[in-house]
């Protein structure tokens, strides 16, 4: 009777030495799972700002274009010419009688007096708009040859045909550009009758 109460005892310490069960993580464990779990965060992390960046290019993009072509549509809708018919009318630049300051775009009366225009966006009547701070605005305008309309020719040389490009650029980055070729008998036809494009508020996307 002792000797099995003995090794029954044994058995029983054998079980508590032996079969004793983890109840945590080492250190080392720790550590690791902490390391890897860091990793994916910052991992994460890093493609949710380069989405998002790539977001914020593509409406700042968007809403370049609505400017540009709204600065393209008003400059072609206007008189092909000085209406008041300076001796200088029909040369691409400003005309004799001008304004020499010039403050509004609505104090220019035909669109070659555009020509190498940079401006903040703003509303022709020199109004403000939202959410342009950064945005700077370009027009070109240029006598195109009548035989080939890649070739432009000198600004005293009045061909009939015009191109007028429309630059936006954001800290010297183009960030959109239009242009287009209007003639002198399509521009009669249509001068000062155009509709001012509304152009999208990026901070409502």
């Amino acid at each position: 009777m002792n000797h099995v109460t003995v090794l029954t005892a044994r058995i029983s310490r054998n079980n508590v030495t032996w079969g004793k069960p983890r109840t945590a993580f080492t250190l080392a464990e720790t550590a690791l799972a902490t390391l890897l779990v860091g990793m994916l965060v910052v991992g994460s992390s890093q493609s949710l700002t380069a989405s998002f960046r790539t977001h914020k290019f593509a409406q700042s993009r968007v809403r370049a274009t609505f400017l540009a072509e709204q600065l393209l549509i008003e400059v072609s809708a206007l008189s092909w010419s000085d209406p008041n018919k300076p001796a200088s009318a029909g040369t691409i630049g400003r005309d004799t009688g001008d304004p020499t300051t010039v403050v509004r775009r609505n104090q220019l009366d035909d669109m070659d007096d555009f020509d190498n225009w940079t401006e903040q966006p703003v509303a022709r009547d020199g109004s403000s708009m939202i959410g342009v701070s950064s945005l700077k605005r370009k027009i070109a305008v240029e006598n195109i040859s009548a035989a080939d309309p890649t070739v432009v020719v000198a600004d005293n040389v009045d061909t009939g045909i015009r191109r007028i490009t429309a630059t936006v650029e954001q800290s010297g980055e183009e960030l959109a550009r239009v242009s287009g070729l209007f003639t002198r008998a399509e521009n009669q036809l249509r001068s000062s009758s155009y509709e001012q494009r509304v152009v999208p508020n990026i901070a409502s996307y």
